[in-house]
Order: structure tokens, then C-alpha cells, then sequence
């Protein structure tokens, strides 16, 4: 009798569990042995769970310093263009007061620069080319014809040109700056050029008359 009632306490069958909501809960059908009889396991899927949550603090770490190099690059890329378009679109100069065919001219109308500078500038251009050249065959001669008429090789140079003659220009600048009286300039600096400057002429002709000789001692 006591054999009997272990078999039938050994012959149970698992409680039945009655279907949950299919798309959070699994089940999993296990064939036992005859003495043990099938087994359901539920398992639980992951449900609501969001994509940030679901990635590593480094994942995230990475995410964010991605999105904030992009934008980085985007605010760059669009300063550089504004900066472009400033640089390569300018805006040609405008004089209200300027009169064409008995009218003022509106401050609306493009006008080409018109200040002393701009006019010296086109002076300049005028008086160096050469306009019985056809550009089309002879730049080089339309351009610097007059010019190399009117700047001839000064003596003691070998070649000339725009450049020497603007270094001249800036050394005769140079030279009236220094050829001022001492109390016009007020840096040290100032000063030692106008020192070193004068040391270095000869008005009377003394250096000239001494030649070598405070040389020739000093040695």
C-alpha cells in the first residue's frame, strides 16, 4: 500500500499556466522520462526597453562626442563659408555725391573707387601700357611698354623694375623720416636710427679727408 501511494505522489503533473500575453512570454516544451511528466518553462522577453538604455556607458560616451563633432564641423563649415563669401564678393565703392549726366547718382549705384588713392593707382596703369599693342598677341607689350620707356636701368643696376623702383621709393621714405629733427622722434628706437644714420654721413667731407688713417692706428 505504501508503494502504491509513492507512485501516485511520484505521478504528479505540473500545474498548467494559462496564456499570458504572447509577445512578452515564451514558453518551452521539455519531454521527460515516463516517471517525469513534460515540463513548461515561461520566459519573460525584454519589453519597452529603449535603444539609449540599452547601450554601454561607452557606447554612449562615443555617441555623444560623435554628435558633438558633428555639429562642431557644421558651425565651422558654415562660418567658413560666410568668411569666403565676404572676402570674394566685395562691395565696390559708393559716392552719393558723384553726378553722371547732370543727376546725382543714388547711394543704391555701383560706382568704381574714386578717392585720391584709387586715382593715383590708375594713373599709374594708364601711363604703363601701351595702348597701340593688341593685347591679344602681345600682353607683355600692352602692359610694360611705357613703362620701360618712361623707367629707364638706373646707373649701377643691372635690372629694373615695379619692384626696385617701389624699394627706392620706400628708402627715400626712410631717409626723410630719419633727416627730421631729433625732438620729432620719440622712441628709443627712433632715436638710434637717427644716430646711426648720421654717423654714417660725411657732410663736411672729414671721413673723406681722414681716409684710413684712425684705422690704421686703431691697429
Amino acid at each position: 500500500a505504501s508503494k502504491a501511494v509513492v507512485c501516485e505522489m511520484t505521478r504528479y503533473k505540473q500545474a498548467q499556466f494559462a496564456d499570458e500575453d504572447s509577445s512578452s512570454i515564451g514558453s518551452i516544451q521539455i519531454n521527460e522520462t515516463s516517471r517525469s511528466p513534460t515540463m513548461h518553462i515561461r520566459y519573460h522577453t525584454a519589453r519597452g526597453t529603449s535603444l539609449w538604455h540599452a547601450r554601454s556607458k561607452l557606447e554612449k560616451v562615443l555617441l555623444l562626442l560623435m554628435f558633438g563633432s558633428l555639429v562642431t564641423i557644421v558651425v565651422l563649415a558654415s562660418i567658413l563659408a560666410t568668411e569666403s563669401t565676404r572676402i570674394l564678393h566685395v562691395q565696390p565703392h559708393v559716392d552719393s555725391n558723384i553726378y553722371k549726366d547732370g543727376s546725382m547718382l543714388s547711394g543704391d549705384s555701383p560706382m568704381p573707387c574714386l578717392d585720391k588713392h584709387c586715382i593715383f593707382a590708375a594713373s599709374e596703369i594708364l601711363h604703363s601700357i601701351d595702348s597701340s599693342v593688341d593685347p591679344c598677341t602681345d600682353f607683355y607689350g600692352f602692359a610694360c611698354n611705357q613703362w620701360i620707356k618712361n623707367n629707364p636701368i638706373p646707373d649701377g643696376k643691372s635690372m629694373w623694375g615695379t619692384f626696385g623702383k617701389l624699394e627706392q621709393q620706400n628708402q627715400l621714405v626712410v631717409k626723410n623720416v630719419l633727416e627730421r629733427p631729433e625732438a620729432d622722434f620719440k622712441s628709443k628706437a627712433e632715436k638710434k636710427a637717427k644716430l646711426y644714420y648720421a654717423s654714417c654721413l660725411d657732410e663736411d667731407e672729414t671721413m673723406e679727408k681722414l681716409g684710413a688713417d684712425p684705422l690704421l692706428k686703431l691697429l
